[in-house]
């Protein structure tokens, strides 16, 4: 597993899990959001919205934390919305599943349906791909005289550098979009890439932060002040 995937406890936090997903994904979203226009008004668990190449991409969410199935009435309410608001989209994330009826119901639609698992599993390639960039712009920044020094100075220290070990990963990735080897999720798909993940990231200022999957690290690596803090090494070190 890539991506934490595992189902929300609330249905609170499963709106607000969904929303951030889509925020990794490059997308504006807002949890919850009124959608209003001269055709409609509604109130939506999760809308998300950007640009690609120009051309608006706007998505209608909701989120059913219920024990029980989805019936197809649901499936009706998001047809009409998603049409009277000029989405793109309509999806419908349910933590037990759709009676059959509803899923007859979205065929030749624009609405997708599905369990909190499979959302993550549709979309997680396009996460890998959008993280992977990020990454890469984010370490491009330290082509530096003092960069590549902190590295050979780390390299030298082989399995005892914690910087090495903890984002050596991360290493690989710059190394091989530069090279144009290496452009999408595809490329790193393979075991030995994987095994480089942590079990625990080592912050050069003491903190520790545990990691579970993929995802974890590379928000990590993304969120955080890592490359201040090494940025602030090498200054310090290198000057």
């Amino acid at each position: 597993m890539l991506y934490k995937a595992q189902l929300p406890g609330t249905w609170k936090q499963l709106q607000d899990d969904v929303s951030g997903f889509f925020e990794e994904l490059g997308f504006t979203s807002n949890t919850p959001y009124m959608c209003t226009n001269e055709a409609i008004s509604f109130e939506i668990d999760v809308f998300a919205e950007k640009s690609l190449n120009g051309i608006p991409i706007k998505i209608l969410i909701e989120c059913k934390h219920w024990e029980s199935f989805v019936p197809q009435d649901v499936i009706f309410s998001m047809i009409t919305r998603v049409s009277r608001f000029g989405a793109n989209t309509g999806i419908i994330i349910s933590k037990k599943g759709f009676q059959k009826g509803a899923i007859s119901t979205v065929e030749s639609t624009n609405i997708l349906l599905y369990t909190y698992q499979e959302f993550i599993e549709h979309f997680q390639n396009e996460w890998i791909d959008v993280q992977l960039n990020l990454i890469f712009t984010k370490l491009s920044l330290f082509n530096s005289v003092e960069w590549d020094c902190f590295l050979d100075a780390e390299e030298a220290k082989k399995e005892n550098s914690d910087f090495i070990k903890n984002y050596g990963y991360l290493l690989l990735i710059h190394a091989n979009m530069r090279s144009g080897y290496c452009n999408n999720h595809k490329n790193y798909s393979d075991e030995r890439f994987f095994n480089l993940i942590p079990a625990e990231v080592f912050f050069p200022n003491g903190e520790v932060h545990s990691v579970d999957v993929l995802g974890d690290a590379f928000r990590l690596f993304i969120r955080t002040d890592f490359l201040k803090q090494i940025d602030g090494i090498c200054r310090s070190v290198f000057q």
